[in-house]
């Protein structure tokens, strides 16, 4: 699915005069899409992060180790406060957009300002933390389009 679903977003960036460029490896990770395109106004870039899945029954934000209890692991799925969201969310954030070998990707690529967004169809959440305030805008795709929030 999530290849299925970073392939959607691929396309539909393309239909908008992005130039894309998915699936980086990095290490062990990887950079779902990197998107540029020029305007009259300079170079726009974003990172985005794709998640998708037709019966969400996790986070997607996994608990960090120094969190967790005995025993527990990381994609546990009982309710999670909002403290415990924000937390983990920003643990997230810093590792799916600001481990350093991405940082050092993204400026190999253009070394300007890059906006982050995270491509969601279905999450578990009923909200979406952003992370540090603002750093970070989520997307929703279904068979309507695509929805920034309001």
């Amino acid at each position: 699915m999530a290849l299925l679903a970073e392939e959607i977003v691929e396309e539909w960036l393309n239909r908008d005069g992005w130039f894309t460029i998915r699936g980086i490896k990095i290490g062990a990770g990887e950079i779902d899409i990197l998107a540029i395109k020029p305007t009259r106004n300079g170079i726009q870039c974003r990172h985005m992060e794709v998640h998708a899945a037709f019966n969400p029954i996790g986070y997607i934000t996994p608990v960090p180790k120094v969190r967790r209890q005995p025993g527990q692991g990381a994609g546990y799925t009982e309710r999670r406060s909002d403290e415990e969201l924000q937390s983990f969310v920003s643990v997230w954030v810093r590792n799916k957009y600001d481990h350093p070998k991405k940082v050092n990707q993204r400026k190999a690529l253009f070394n300007g300002p890059w906006t982050r967004h995270l491509v969601v169809h279905k999450i578990k959440m009923d909200k979406f933390p952003d992370g540090k305030g603002g750093i970070l805008r989520s997307i929703t795709f279904n068979s309507r389009g695509f929805f920034y929030p309001r």
